[in-house]
């Protein structure tokens, strides 16, 4: 088990479109850390395993899209498949589950890579590209650390991560996002 660096990276690790998340994050009563590892990490239990955490602690943002329409469904690490038939269509009910299940999940937003993908995305992108932001409800976790990839594509972005409370990830996208963030 690796520690996160004791050096704790600042918010101007981010890219200035994600600066909404501290700003909020300070309002809202929340202090995210953005942190540094030694070792590159491309999935949720990859990153357990490197910080010694529960899986569940670890959070992935997953984006599909069919056409030009895209969805984020960010979840705890539960070790199941994320089953779009059935979230898609309780977060936006005009979505039957039969086109819920043409969704594809080969989609990383500007400003992520497979493996960095963030609930966090660019405010430009959340305004021109990402429709809907899908938050599964884990109230086990709400009040617990999770670790976030922050986006980028670089060997850095491998590397790097937040954490901050589970529910902290729903407040801070409901306040800046609105009726684009689901909880379901």
């Amino acid at each position: 088990m690796t520690q996160p660096s004791t050096e704790q990276i600042s918010e101007q690790s981010l890219h200035p479109q994600q600066d909404y998340i501290f700003e909020l994050a300070s309002v809202l009563g929340y202090e995210p850390k953005v942190v540094t590892h030694d070792t590159a990490t491309k999935t949720c239990y990859e990153k357990a395993d490197l910080l010694g955490w529960d899986p569940e602690q670890v959070v992935k943002a997953v984006y599909f899209h069919k056409d030009d329409y895209v969805v984020g469904i960010i979840t705890p690490e539960l070790g199941e498949k994320i089953d779009i038939k059935d979230i898609i269509p309780r977060a936006i009910p005009s979505i039957s589950r039969k086109k819920a299940g043409r969704f594809q999940n080969s989609y990383a937003p500007e400003g992520m890579a497979h493996g960095t993908c963030t609930p966090f995305p660019y405010e430009s992108v959340m305004e021109d590209g990402i429709d809907k932001l899908i938050i599964i409800d884990h109230p086990t976790i709400d009040n617990k650390l999770v670790d976030i990839s922050i986006g980028g594509s670089d060997e850095k972005a491998f590397k790097t991560s937040m954490h901050i409370p589970y529910k902290g990830i729903y407040d801070i996208l409901k306040t800046k996002f609105g009726d684009r963030i689901e909880k379901v």
